[in-house]
């Protein structure tokens, strides 16, 4: 009791003294309101309200944003305007009795197969039927029998499980062994059996022949023919090298540019320089293309003014033998003319 007398004899001092003054010593003048004038008041300043900082609102046409531009909370906005966006519609009006699944539903504000739904066993909800006895195999169908579901939405939840087809896979587009593997629904290894050429597929190691010909080396050195001969000219299949050949027109030059022996060009052109000359027969000597008998006084040539016949130079009035050969080049046949 004494305590709260002394608090309250502090409180009316201080109301008429400056705190910082004050002193037990004066209590008594304080007491009795005798305070020094030199004492500097208090002053007491009024206390203003603060008012709270308004907070954003967003600005959809929906209860809670409606309600934060007027200041109220959304259950008093919802009351004033119910039909708002936003606002829960208000429960309906049950007009039935009892514990019937009508009532239930209606007091629960759900529809009564919602509320079967919530609550299978209420006395108006129809009854599942017993479930029949699902096979123990682990199949699609037993195991989707076992959930309760169809064999498709089994199949759907569980791809490529105990037979189910699986999903299709997105597959490239690209014409190599990978993405038409997968177009086909194969192994890259099958396709690629099926198909050795495609682009991807690995290379087959050929089998190569075993003769030592340039085509079977080529093969083994894996190189093509052409590689080969080009290091190896000499080997057994590869191109001969074209000869260089003269220019003269010679049997010799003329064989090599046609490809063949000087032979072959011979028997073909024999007159041709370079050419081995037929033989002539005995007691005959060549001239010209042919051959001439050497008893001949017309071997040497006939003098002027005769003619050879018969082997012998006689006057150039006389007739000549018609059988005689005159193919005899640069004779002078004393004025007749062959033919």
């Amino acid at each position: 009791m004494r305590v709260l007398l002394l608090l309250t004899l502090l409180a009316l001092s201080w109301s008429c003294c400056n705190a910082q003054n004050f002193n037990f010593n004066s209590f008594a003048c304080q007491f009795f309101g005798n305070c020094d004038e030199s004492d500097d008041p208090v002053v007491i300043e009024p206390v203003v309200p603060v008012r709270p900082r308004p907070r954003p609102c967003c600005l959809a046409l929906k209860s809670s944003c409606l309600a934060c531009a007027e200041g109220v909370t959304e259950a008093e906005y919802c009351r004033r305007n119910p039909e708002t966006v936003g606002c829960k519609p208000p429960a309906p009006i049950c007009r039935c009795i009892g514990d019937s699944l009508e009532c239930k539903a209606c007091t629960n504000g759900v529809t009564e197969e919602q509320y079967c739904a919530d609550y299978p066993d209420t006395d108006g909800c129809p009854q599942k039927p017993p479930p029949r006895p699902c096979c123990r195999a682990f199949s699609p169908k037993c195991l989707a029998c076992a959930e309760g579901i169809s064999e498709e939405e089994y199949c759907e939840k569980n791809p490529g499980y105990g037979g189910c087809p699986e999903k299709p896979r997105p597959c490239c587009k690209a014409l190599t062994a990978q993405c038409l593997s997968c177009v086909e629904g194969v192994s890259e290894e099958e396709f690629c059996k099926e198909k050795p050429d495609t682009v991807g597929c690995p290379e087959e190691e050929p089998v190569c022949c075993l003769a030592i010909t340039a085509s079977c080396l080529a093969c083994s050195a894996g190189v093509s023919v052409d590689e080969y001969c080009e290091d190896n000219p000499e080997t057994e299949g590869c191109p001969e090298e074209e000869p260089v050949c003269c220019e003269a027109l010679t049997a010799e030059c003329m064989a090599c540019s046609e490809g063949v022996s000087e032979e072959e060009y011979c028997e073909e052109n024999p007159k041709t320089a370079g050419c081995p000359k037929e033989e002539c027969p005995e007691g005959t000597e060549p001239l010209g293309d042919g051959c001439v008998v050497i008893e001949s006084e017309c071997f040497a040539g006939c003098p002027r003014g005769r003619v050879c016949e018969n082997d012998k130079c006689v006057r150039g009035f006389s007739r000549p033998d018609r059988d005689f050969d005159f193919d005899f080049p640069g004779f002078d046949f004393g004025g007749f003319n062959r033919g």
